[in-house]
This record gives structure tokens, C-alpha cells and sequence, in this order.
């Protein structure tokens, strides 16, 4: 979190927020990159999270708009964790700053289900499996369930009507990190805002068109494999600060992106490969099982799926100049040679031809 924020954030906001909803117990932080995320003790069957987010991130009708789109997905039987009322009715909380800006609380039931994560990532971290008490289920049935999920927000998404008189989800033109890139990167730096404004259109001429599912609409826009559960009835997902209008095949890129990178940075090109070859099949499968319209238009998302990934590693480049953080040699790297797309790309080439890719009679 930028360090003004926090110096706006004391312990007074988090009691405000934990008398909004009758919450007791002691808060675990769990993160803080953009919004304040804590656990917060339940009874013995439960935990919540309690959620705080500052009006520079999101104000509280731009929270309220995530939560139309959420509740939408859940009557269409999306498997997402939906935020909780309080006794009075509400689901955001504002809190004010001592600066007159404005703090925005909101509580969701906590997911139930195993943690799942990329050896690869694992490696690359310096984790292993004894430092952590998550379960680790890394495999076909994951793999599927991670694309049924993706599938059912799609098939329910591409229906969904927003609330007139909330505020839209932001158009990912509209990004902070896209807008204000050259004032988040330093000057030597400032190539990365020319390499995302030349892939954005890119992306946007690939995916723009005649055919079906080519507008923006309302998607997740993060589903890595720390933003859900698992269980062997299905995903339980959450995390939807950052959905937004975008296109379909951005959100169904996003887990190829975190499957093939990391494994491309740690092992090579070989293993990312085979990674990803057996990801691939179950992952595709369970999407179109899952929203079948869109068998006709993911061979031209395939196309465009190395030119996605090198938009991501360009938008998470100015992400990590705004936080401070190092910007990565292999996303460099990356986004000024295109090698690692490339090669991406050779692979994608050959999905189309699978058998689970044909359309049955």
C-alpha cells in the first residue's frame, strides 16, 4: 500500500468496521497491495473477511457496482464468495479519513476448499510444502475446474445488464495503470508505457471485430490460482476488486499467463511447455463445457493470446513502478525481445487441432 494511505489507515477505521457487522475477535492481516484484506474470527464452523478500501482505489458506489455484478453472477450459479450484509441491511461501510478522504468496509464469508499453487511458483518463492500449511493440488482436476469456473462467470456475464444507476465497471481503457503509466514510471523507464500503448492496440484490433463475444464486458479480470479454493465439487472464487469490462479472452488468458511464466522462469522453455501442454486440455475443456457459445470464437482468442500476455507483463510492469516494486527481468526482458510470446505462440497454433477442441454432433 502507498505509504500515505497508510498513515491514513489506523485501528479506529478496522473497530468502526468490525461494529458495522457485529464482528469480534482479533484481525489477521492477510494483505494490503490495494486494498486492507483481514481475516476475522467466526464461530467454529466460520471465518470472514473484512475488506477496507480507500476512496483513491475505489469509492464505495464503484464497490457497490462490483457487488451488482456478483450477485448477478451468483443467481446465474457462478461458485463465488458473495459479500455479507450487516444487521442494518448495509454491505459497504464508509469510514472517513482524517484527511476527508473516505475508507470503504465490506465483509465476505471466508471460502472453504485447498489452496492450490504452481510448483513452479513454489520454487520461485523459496516455499515448500512444510512452510506452509495450504494443500497443494496441482493436476487435471484442477486444472478442468479452474475453466468450468471461468466458463459459468461467461456464460452468466455475457447477460448480465448493469444497474443504471450505479457507476459502470471501469472500461479497461480506463485502467489508472494504463491512463497514467509515464507518471507511475520512472524515466528510464518510459519505453514500458510506449510497449503498452502499442500492444493495447494490438489486443484490441485482434479482438475487436464481427464476430460474437467481441466487446467488453464485465469480467473477473485476475483469476490466478491465489484468488480461489479448491474443492472437489468446484471452485470457490473471490477476490473481484478488479473486474472490469474487458474482453473474454483476456480473462481466459490470465491462467495461461500464470502457469506458463513461472515455469518459463524457473525451468525453461521445455518444462513450461510440457506444463502447459498438460494444463491446456482439461482447463479449455471445462470452459467450453461450460459455455459452449464460445467454441466458434476461442481459435481467433488463441491467436491473440501471446499478444494479452505481453499487455499483462506491460500493465503489471507499471504496476510494480507504482508500488515500489522491482520490475522483473524476465517480464522485461519479454516485453523488449518477444521471445518467450513467440514461442507461446508456436504452441497455442496447434490447440485448435485437438480433438476437444471440435465441436461434437
Amino acid at each position: 500500500m502507498e505509504k500515505w494511505i497508510d498513515e491514513l489507515m489506523n485501528p479506529s477505521v478496522i473497530d468502526i468496521a468490525m461494529d458495522g457487522w457485529g464482528l469480534c475477535g482479533k484481525p489477521l492481516l492477510l494483505g494490503d497491495c490495494e486494498n486492507y484484506v483481514y481475516q476475522m474470527p467466526g464461530d467454529s464452523s466460520e471465518n470472514f473477511i473484512l475488506r477496507v478500501t480507500h476512496s483513491s482505489h475505489r469509492t464505495a458506489r464503484e464497490v457497490e457496482s462490483e457487488f451488482h455484478w456478483m450477485d448477478h453472477l451468483v443467481a446465474e450459479g457462478a461458485p463465488i464468495c458473495s459479500p455479507l450484509a450487516s444487521a442494518k441491511g448495509f454491505r459497504t461501510l464508509e469510514i472517513p479519513a482524517s484527511d476527508g478522504s473516505v475508507f470503504t468496509a465490506a465483509v465476505f464469508r471466508e471460502a472453504r476448499g485447498s489452496w492450490v499453487m504452481n510448483p513452479a511458483i513454489r520454487e520461485e518463492e523459496g516455499q515448500n510444502e512444510e512452510s506452509r500449511s495450504a494443500e497443494f493440488a496441482w493436476g487435471a482436476q484442477v486444472f478442468r475446474r479452474w475453466g468450468e469456473a471461468l466458463g459459468v462467470m461467461h456464460r452468466a456475464t455475457v447477460k448480465y445488464s448493469p444497474n443504471p444507476a450505479l457507476p459502470q465497471r471501469p472500461h479497461w481503457k480506463q485502467d489508472d495503470l494504463i491512463v497514467n503509466s509515464r507518471i507511475h514510471l520512472s524515466s528510464d523507464a518510459l519505453w514500458i508505457a510506449d510497449a503498452l500503448e502499442e500492444v493495447s492496440l494490438k489486443m484490441e484490433s485482434l479482438l475487436t471485430g464481427n464476430h460474437e463475444f467481441s466487446e467488453a464486458f464485465v469480467v473477473h479480470a485476475d483469476l490466478h490460482h491465489g484468488n480461489f479454493l479448491y474443492t472437489p465439487e468446484g471452485l470457490r472464487v473471490f477476490d473481484f476488486d478488479d473486474c472490469c469490462r474487458h474482453y473474454l479472452a483476456f480473462d481466459l488468458a490470465l491462467p495461461v499467463y500464470y502457469v506458463f511464466f513461472p515455469e518459463l522462469a524457473v525451468n525453461g522453455s521445455q518444462k513450461a511447455l510440457e506444463t502447459l501442454g498438460n494444463f491446456i486440455a482439461p482447463y479449455l475443456q471445462g470452459y467450453l463445457d461450460e459455455f459452449p457459445m464460445a467454441r466458434e470464437s476461442i481459435g481467433d482468442w488463441l491467436t491473440a493470446f501471446p499478444t494479452i500476455m505481453r499487455f499483462r507483463d506491460s500493465v503489471m510492469s507499471v504496476f510494480c513502478a507504482k508500488k515500489g516494486y522491482s520490475l522483473g527481468n524476465r517480464r522485461l526482458k519479454d516485453i523488449r525481445d518477444g521471445t518467450s510470446y513467440d514461442v507461446l505462440e508456436e504452441f497455442l497454433k496447434r490447440v485448435p487441432d485437438c480433438s476437444f477442441m471440435q465441436k461434437s454432433d
